[in-house]
């Protein structure tokens, strides 16, 4: 069961809370656009595709990592 859309007004604190813990990277399956829109909304940018999860299930992820405003990756994410 779906809980709904972010809203306008929680997505400064999800920005935030990000940003605080450190998250630079994420992955989502590739079957689910409206995540990867909401991530490309919070900043994140796919820079990889992998035809397996972490499993080895046959369920495609795209690996995004956030960028800065220039769309440079920030300081301190590895490449790739």
């Amino acid at each position: 069961k779906r809980c709904g859309k972010i809203g306008s007004e929680q997505q400064p604190f999800f920005r935030e809370t990000t940003e605080y813990c450190g998250v630079e990277r994420l992955a989502v399956n590739e079957q689910n656009p409206q995540a990867k829109g909401f991530y490309e909304r919070m900043g994140f940018q796919v820079y990889k595709r992998t035809d397996r999860d972490e499993q080895g299930n046959p369920y495609p992820l795209l690996h995004m990592r956030r960028e800065n405003d220039d769309g440079k990756t920030r300081a301190g994410a590895a490449p790739d």
